[in-house]
């Protein structure tokens, strides 16, 4: 599911009908509680639904980030980390990317993609 930042909770529930998902009280805490928020944890995205709605069982708020982060094969994704050195003055810079489904096929085969789509080629998609 595209995670475009909506804030209000007539998106939140445009996006799960627009991704044929179900509204539900858990799904939609789960948006609010990621929504603006990065690097929260499973756990942490637990603690906020279940401050919100009262009763919420972690499996509830796990099944929901799970069906809420599925990617399909033709989402883009980009990965990149900095290293950065103070002794010898050089940085190191480690940078992916390519499609969900490139990236997929990766790891099923062990093998480098053929094809590594850029940004500017799945933008002009």
């Amino acid at each position: 599911m595209p995670t475009a930042a909506r804030d209000t909770p007539a998106d939140h529930e445009a996006s799960l009908r627009a991704h044929g998902l179900s509204v539900t009280a858990q799904r939609l805490a789960v948006l609010r509680a990621v929504s603006g928020v990065s690097h929260r944890t499973a756990d942490g995205v637990y603690t906020v639904v279940r401050a919100e709605l009262g009763s919420v069982s972690k499996q509830a708020v796990y099944d929901a980030l799970a069906t809420l982060t599925e990617l399909e094969d033709a989402d883009f994704l980009l990965a990149r980390q900095t290293n950065f050195e103070t002794i010898h003055r050089h940085d190191v810079v480690a940078e992916r990317f390519g499609t969900a489904g490139e990236l997929r096929g990766e790891l099923r085969t062990g093998s480098p993609s053929t094809r590594q789509t850029t940004l500017a080629a799945w933008l002009a998609i």
